[in-house]
């Protein structure tokens, strides 16, 4: 999915989603969840992965 794709359904700019994937900007708790729900997923199907990254390690 485009940048542009995500923004638009996540009600978020798309300069702020190439700034969240470059690293030159934090994400907030809320914008996390309009990501998560943009890309059809819950926040817990989400962080499943590094939840078990975090026992393994």
């Amino acid at each position: 999915m485009s940048q542009q794709a995500l923004a638009e359904r996540a009600s978020l700019p798309r300069n702020y989603i190439g700034g969240v994937e470059r690293g030159e900007r934090d994400i907030g708790i809320v914008a996390l969840g309009q990501l998560v729900s943009a890309l059809g997923m819950s926040l817990a199907e989400f962080l499943e992965p590094f939840r078990s990254r975090g026992r393994s390690g």
